[in-house]
């Protein structure tokens, strides 16, 4: 009788953590990235699961606002992605490409990071060159509105503060 009652216990107490848990798994599925930090002397990798994301698709909105956005296939955007406010986390899952023909805008306020698995073969293609007829002419810059080094409006942004 004992071990009846103690069986019965321990599988309720299981039912409740379960039920009352605040970690709810999506049914996506829980999708695991690789985060990597500077501990001072070298770069450390550690494994985290996502379980509530949006999966980035054609048919995702290409204003994004907080939160964990997952690349699970190839998937392109002719328009702009943006990045209207908060952490946006993107996991490129391996061998899934993200490519954007028109650039992805990051707002003042807004901050994003990108996450990978774990070999690595998550890609971003921004602005992708279009191949010429002839691989030797390069093509010539569209017109007036193209910046140049000596307009005033040209700006440049180096590695050191797009990391910022």
């Amino acid at each position: 009788m004992e071990k009846t009652v103690s069986i019965l216990l321990s599988l309720t107490l299981i039912f409740s953590v379960f039920t009352i848990s605040p970690f709810e798994v999506s049914a996506q599925g829980v999708v695991s990235c690789i985060e990597r930090s500077w501990d001072g002397e070298k770069v450390v990798a550690t494994e985290k699961t996502v379980s509530e994301y949006t999966v980035l698709d054609e048919n995702t909105d290409t204003e994004l606002s907080e939160g964990w956005y997952v690349v699970t296939q190839d998937v392109t955007f002719a328009d702009r992605l943006m990045i209207d406010s908060g952490t946006v986390n993107l996991i490129l899952c391996d061998y899934a490409t993200l490519t954007d023909h028109a650039g992805i805008g990051v707002a003042e306020d807004a901050a994003l990071n990108i996450y990978g698995q774990t070999e690595n073969t998550g890609t971003i293609l921004v602005h992708p060159q279009e191949e010429t007829a002839d691989p030797e002419t390069p093509e010539e810059p569209a017109g007036p509105e193209s910046a140049d080094d000596s307009s005033p409006d040209a700006e440049e942004v180096h590695s050191d503060e797009a990391a910022e």
